[in-house]
């Protein structure tokens, strides 16, 4: 979970460099950030599961994939068309956002569920 709420932070900053229009931070940021995700999915991928259960472990593993590969694909694409200006296919660049928010939510939401069962499964 930790991995995955400090994304936000690689987000906000990917997001102040887009808005300055200063693509070259905002794919250092990408790139950046596309290495944390792999860290972090490797250390995920190495725990053991908890009592026998591995159904968190497998929806943060999950969770982190997805974020891969928005950040590997729909990010570094993003960056490639904004970077264009006025040249770039803004249907693409429209249809690359709303990929990423709703893979984003489908993550968010996944994970949720599965923390909510494991919270109910082993609360004490």
């Amino acid at each position: 979970m930790e991995v995955l709420n400090g994304s936000t932070d690689d987000l906000d900053t990917l997001n102040a460099a887009m808005e300055k229009e200063d693509y070259t931070t905002a794919e250092n940021v990408r790139k950046a950030w596309e290495g944390k995700l792999n860290q972090s999915s490797d250390k995920l991928k190495g725990l053991s599961d908890f009592k026998g259960d591995s159904n968190f472990k497998n929806a943060s593993v999950q969770a982190i994939e997805t974020y891969k590969n928005i950040v590997s694909k729909d990010y570094k694409r993003l960056i490639e068309l904004r970077s264009m200006g006025a040249k770039a296919d803004q249907n693409e660049v429209n249809d690359i956002l709303n990929r990423i928010n709703q893979d984003f939510e489908k993550a968010a939401t996944s994970l949720n569920v599965a923390s909510e069962k494991f919270s109910k499964e082993y609360a004490q």
